[in-house]
């Protein structure tokens, strides 16, 4: 299963491969950027909405009597009751695969700046900015390059999906044990 993102269908490859206007194929080609852009984005707010789900799941079940606006994980995570579990050990064991304070810095440029911090994305976009600027100042559009512009496109995407993907399922796997540990300190709260 795990995280999956595209940047065209097979029709809209096709479409932008048999266009014959290079400044058509070029406008098609950098709406792709974009919606890879905002792809990316997702995943990186999503993720982080996810911690701040987890973080209420744990103040509820230790019934930490937190307002949900002020539940924070890493002051539930030092709640005298949370602490004397393995709970904020197993935070610490699996936070390298989730990356949380990267993905907590991602998400504020993201939400804040509206900025995405993915070179290799940036610098393919360029390219493309580059092709388009030269055909408006042309009398007739060439983008020459706007294939091998895709082509890079979609090794990126396929690089940044099996990446994501990756850290998908490093939580999925987490999520699987937190869940396991919540459930246990509810049978020990119920005396089951």
């Amino acid at each position: 299963m795990g995280f999956r993102f595209t940047v065209e269908t097979s029709i809209g490859e096709r479409v932008i491969r048999c266009l014959r206007d290079p400044a058509l194929k070029a406008r098609w080609l950098a709406a792709d950027f974009s919606y890879a852009s905002l792809q990316i984005k997702m995943y990186i707010v999503s993720w982080r909405t996810f911690t701040d789900v987890t973080a209420q799941l744990i103040s509820e079940v230790f019934d930490l009597g937190l307002p949900p606006k002020e539940v924070e994980l890493n002051a539930v995570l030092a709640n005298r009751h949370v602490a004397n579990t393995g709970i904020p050990k197993l935070f610490a064991q699996h936070r390298a695969a989730l990356r949380a304070e990267e993905f907590s810095r991602l998400r504020n440029e993201v939400v804040h700046r509206s900025y995405l911090d993915e070179p290799e994305l940036r610098a393919v976009e360029q390219k493309l900015n580059y092709i388009i600027l030269k055909d408006l100042m042309s009398d007739v559009p060439k983008s020459s390059g706007l294939d091998a512009i895709l082509n890079e496109l979609r090794e990126f995407v396929e690089k940044k999906n099996r990446e994501l993907d990756e850290h998908f399922s490093s939580m999925l796997e987490f999520l699987d044990k937190l869940l396991l540990a919540l459930a246990g300190v509810m049978e020990t709260r119920n005396g089951t």
